[in-house]
């Protein structure tokens, strides 16, 4: 006796088909806001007093200086290159901007950050989340719009 196949929601096989398409340029458009967020948070505000040698300042990159720039600890951990994005494992829509400087949460994130960092205008990660969010967006947009176009 033959067999017969009959298959049952082929259009909806098609639509799911097309949703692959569609997250995983989803995903892809993700990835490039988490990247836009990376590139606007390791950026460092201009130089302040702080910064300018006058017995005792910190030195971007190296640490707390002194005695006309002969004497000093570095300590700078590069807060500025540090930053990074990474997918979370096994979760195709998450993904993490982060760094793994110490000192970090003190100087850019909105719950520690200290009057110092905050008089100096440092950005925190929660503000330029939150300032760049309808940009992600767009980004998230147009890269499912350019793939279903394909």
């Amino acid at each position: 006796m033959p067999a017969s196949v009959e298959i049952k929601g082929l259009d909806q096989l098609a639509k799911k088909i097309n949703s692959v398409t569609s997250l995983r340029a989803f995903a892809g458009g993700l990835h490039k806001g988490a990247q836009l967020i990376e590139g606007k948070i390791s950026k460092y505000p201009p130089s302040s007093e702080a910064n300018t040698p006058n017995g005792h300042w910190y030195e971007r990159g190296y640490g707390p200086r002194w005695k006309g720039g002969t004497g000093g600890k570095r300590t700078s951990e590069d807060l500025e290159h540090s930053w990074g994005v990474q997918q979370l494992r096994g979760r195709a829509l998450a993904w993490v901007v982060g760094t793994i400087v110490s000192y970090a949460r003190f100087v850019q994130s909105g719950e520690d950050q200290t009057w110092f960092h905050k008089k100096r205008k440092w950005s925190t990660i929660e503000a330029v989340a939150e300032k760049y969010s309808k940009a992600v967006l767009e980004l998230v947009k147009k890269n499912v719009d350019q793939a279903l176009e394909k």
